[in-house]
């Protein structure tokens, strides 16, 4: 049996041992800064943490994706979290290691290479091994995190897809008076999600002080949860939302309302989607394009990239200059040039 040696780093006591069948040193925290306790952790990992084969028990990287999961689950949007479990599923089933000691950057630079498509899609499984791996370094189960040496993929930047002026007062003029008008403004003229319309009640408009705040979503399959960033946020009120807000018909506490019931994401799309076939711009494809269509026209307008970075909620800066650095002509701007 492979005896057990501890030793101290960064205050902690830790133990390490040789894995005769990894042939190499497995070093693991035992989560104290207690010699006596370090030691007798110690003689649990050589007494107690050895299986069939007498090699002492390592975390596995299923093991550690599951606990990485579980934590998320109340940190991210679920939309975010059905990726992070997609990445993982992949790497999972493609990881050709078990133990989380055997995953090295050799190991983590091949599965990227092997995914192949666009850098984006790259980066994104990478993003999800970078963070998974460094709760692992943070939970002191592994000393460093491997993904941290793998390179991030460039990345090509396209042609933000929005309306046009002459586009957005044909949809308008199109939809005015029916239920599908408010939502379609709270997007042109206040960038919201689909989720973030769907969800947005009244109480959440301030008329006077010619605001919104951005408090909640509704998911497709109904469920109400704070935004995507897990923050609230607030957008100015352009003088044309401020306006069809003043004179809308009040049938609920849901500003979006249909039928007697909120609208919900899918419908709200397949609403949109059909309103672009009937009035024949290719552009009007979804809720999203709305999003992106008052984006650009802040962009275009001078809006500074962070204003733009707040008004859409987005979580970095980096994001928002991803998509519309293209468009910006200038350093000034404001919401009421649109």
């Amino acid at each position: 049996m492979p005896g057990v040696t501890v030793f101290r780093r960064g205050g902690r006591w830790w133990g390490r041992w040789w894995d005769p069948g990894l042939k190499k040193i497995i070093g693991r925290s035992l989560r104290t800064d207690h010699y006596p306790t370090a030691r007798r952790k110690a003689k649990e990992l050589e007494e107690g943490l050895e299986d069939g084969s007498g090699r002492v028990a390592a975390l596995t990287v299923a093991a550690m994706a599951r606990r990485y999961i579980s934590k998320q689950a109340g940190r991210v949007s679920a939309g975010h979290l059905q990726n992070q479990r997609r990445h993982i599923r992949v790497w999972l089933k493609e990881c050709p290691v078990r133990s989380l000691a055997e995953v090295t950057p050799a190991v983590v630079r091949d599965f990227l290479d092997g995914i192949g498509g666009k850098g984006a899609t790259v980066n994104r499984y990478r993003s999800t091994l970078r963070s998974m791996f460094e709760l692992a370094v943070e939970d002191d189960m592994i000393l460093v995190n491997p993904v941290r040496k793998s390179t991030h993929r460039p990345e090509e930047r396209h042609a933000v897809s929005f309306l046009t002026r002459e586009e957005a007062t044909r949809t308008l003029d199109a939809i005015r008076g029916t239920t599908l008008y408010l939502p379609v403004l709270l997007g042109i003229y206040a960038g919201l999600r689909r989720g973030e319309v769907c969800g947005l009640r009244w109480d959440d408009v301030d008329l006077d002080g010619g605001r919104i705040t951005v408090r909640r979503v509704r998911t497709v399959k109904g469920r109400i949860q704070p935004p995507k960033s897990r923050q609230e946020r607030i957008v100015p009120l352009h003088d044309t939302l401020r306006q069809a807000l003043k004179e809308a018909r009040r049938d609920g506490p849901w500003i979006a309302w249909h039928r007697g019931r909120a609208w919900t994401p899918a419908a709200l799309s397949m609403a949109l989607r059909r309103a672009g076939r009937r009035l024949r711009i290719k552009t009007l494809t979804g809720p999203h394009v709305l999003r992106k269509t008052f984006g650009s026209w802040l962009a275009m307008a001078g809006e500074p990239l962070a204003g733009i970075s707040r008004m859409l909620g987005h979580s970095s800066v980096v994001v928002t200059e991803r998509h519309y650095a293209a468009l910006e002509p200038g350093r000034r701007g404001k919401i009421d040039e649109l």
